[in-house]
């Protein structure tokens, strides 16, 4: 029909990838409301929690769920009714640091002056209870993927140019957020021995509850305006990747009937296959 009409000669294969990359897909009806709140909802409890709705509205359409941005605003300010910040935030001097220190003040400069400084900055060598929490994350987590990482570039399947490193990012990415999702959750769980240095217990109760322990909640309510104003100076990635990379490598998966991994060594042997696919499209004589 296209050379018929248009003078227009295309594989199926290469019509599809124009389509993929155009982002140009047949209408659908709009999800239902219910499994778009659940999915809000399962957001929230993760990194969701940090975004506007426009991300949140993206983050529905790659999974899937067909629904305007408008429901989404309305949806996250009714699963999301927190609308308040710390009373106070230590940090130390790190580049990104400084706009949390911003936004904090900014978000606190109507406080009372018996609250105290709304951001303090110190170095990081004075918590000991952060630096030995990277010990721990460290153990638990990231020494597997340091040595899974190295071991794939010592195999030669790894050279470090933008193609590898894109390719690494959307067969792993999912991997490791829902590896550290699994630590966070596990040590938010754990429980803290007695002792005369503070409070005992699991960390996820003394943090939503804090009555229980006799203290009080250091949440300070201000207008949600305010925190949009301060989403809206954020940056979010939109892509795990680089956008053509994505779409490029989701083409490849449609047309080879692949599906995501499921661990890291699916993921080994699905990043080869697909960076082997690159490799002959891109770089072929």
């Amino acid at each position: 029909m296209l050379e018929i009409k248009h003078g227009v000669v295309l594989s199926l294969r290469q019509l599809k990838r124009k389509l993929a990359l155009m982002r140009l897909f047949r209408r659908k009806y709009y999800s239902d409301i219910e499994d778009v709140a659940m999915f809000i909802q399962r957001q929230q409890e993760t990194s969701g929690q940090l975004h506007g709705y426009r991300w949140m509205h993206l983050k529905c359409i790659r999974n899937g769920l067909t629904v305007q941005k408008e429901i989404v605003r309305i949806l996250l300010k009714i699963l999301d009714p927190i609308g308040g910040v710390p009373n106070s935030v230590r940090s130390d001097m790190g580049t990104e640091n400084s706009y949390l220190a911003e936004m904090q003040t900014f978000l606190r400069r109507h406080r009372d002056e018996d609250q105290g400084k709304a951001f303090l900055y110190g170095t990081s060598q004075h918590n000991q209870r952060i630096e030995s929490w990277w010990g721990v994350l460290r153990r638990e987590n990231s020494e597997f993927w340091i040595s899974f990482f190295q071991q794939l570039k010592i195999d030669g399947y790894f050279s470090g140019d933008f193609i590898d490193k894109n390719l690494l990012q959307f067969c792993f990415m999912h991997l490791i957020k829902s590896e550290l999702q699994e630590v966070k959750d596990i040590w938010n769980s754990h429980r803290i021995r007695p002792s005369n240095r503070g409070f005992s217990g699991r960390p996820v109760v003394l943090y939503d509850l804090p009555q229980i322990r006799g203290t009080e909640d250091f949440l300070c309510h201000v207008d949600n305006r305010e925190i949009l104003a301060c989403v809206e100076e954020c940056v979010f990635p939109e892509e795990i990747c680089d956008t053509d990379v994505y779409n490029l490598a989701s083409v490849y998966m449609f047309e080879n009937h692949l599906q995501m991994p499921n661990d890291a060594y699916e993921a080994a042997n699905f990043y080869e296959r697909l960076r082997m696919f690159f490799r002959e499209n891109l770089f072929a004589n």
